[in-house]
């Protein structure tokens, strides 16, 4: 995953071209991952360091004062486009505020999660990656196996085991896929739970599914890296294995890439 790139789909879906404002299709999909993709080029880490702040502090002047500095940020590199974004997204923020702050807070900013210790979690990556694994096991369950039972096996984390727990429970109790029924999503993944799934956790140290999933997953992050940076000859060398792992078979299966498309 790139985090850089996640965190530019939160401000895209919350700030630039919020989820609400318009109905979701495969157009609107890749409209979001474009903006995403080049929000980087306008952005300063002084940005990116202020909406951390503004999510960690979750109120409503910390949102409102992050309109701000982005709307001052637009005017001063002269970028019309984000600029109109935030503003209408800021119009409709304050529209609701009127009849509820609370909810306008909760709609307007990514919703943290709580760890066992009660403490909150902003923008856990780990929580789209899991909720996107379940979502293409169960396709790929339903087409190609029968739709057995399902077990994941996942590394023990103790800081955030409850979120996953929670993250299951939450959606067996949303029908996501009726959201996402106008896209292409629902030939690759299937949210909606039709299955027995269980979660259990285990020490990565003694088992070796998780040790090989880690290796995997080390060696994708090295290939990202180097083709951001352009390394040529090092992405020769393990592009055609990248390109068996991403699975061109069947979309339910392979690794799950929170990537910019280059």
């Amino acid at each position: 995953m790139d985090k850089q790139f996640y965190i530019n789909m939160h401000l895209v879906d919350n700030i630039f071209l919020p989820y609400y404002s318009i109905q979701l299709n495969d157009k609107v999909i890749s409209i979001k991952k474009e903006l995403a993709k080049r929000l980087s080029n306008y952005l300063t880490m002084k940005i990116y360091d202020e909406f951390s702040l503004t999510i960690k502090a979750y109120t409503n002047s910390s949102l409102e004062n992050f309109y701000e500095i982005l709307e001052n940020h637009f005017k001063d590199i002269e970028n019309d486009t984000y600029l109109k974004n935030v503003t209408k997204t800021k119009k409709d923020y304050y529209e609701l505020k009127k009849i509820n702050s609370e909810l306008a807070l909760k709609k307007f900013l990514p919703i943290p999660d709580e760890n066992p210790k009660g403490r909150l979690i902003h923008l856990l990556p780990n929580y789209n990656a899991f909720t996107s694994l379940i979502a293409r096991t169960q396709i790929h369950n339903s087409n190609f196996l029968g739709s057995v039972d399902i077990n994941i096996i996942h590394d023990e984390q103790k800081q955030f085991d409850i979120i996953f727990e929670n993250a299951l429970k939450l959606i067996k109790n949303t029908d996501t896929d009726d959201i996402l029924k106008s896209t292409s999503i629902p030939g690759k993944a299937k949210y909606n739970i039709s299955q027995n799934i269980s979660l259990t956790f285990v020490d990565s140290k003694t088992e070796i599914c998780v040790q090989v999933s880690d290796i995997i997953s080390g060696f994708v992050m090295r290939y990202c890296i180097d083709r951001d940076k352009r390394n040529i000859s090092k992405i020769k060398i393990v592009e055609p294995s990248i390109k068996k792992l991403s699975s061109p078979y069947f979309d339910s299966v392979g690794i799950n890439f929170v990537v910019p498309i280059p």
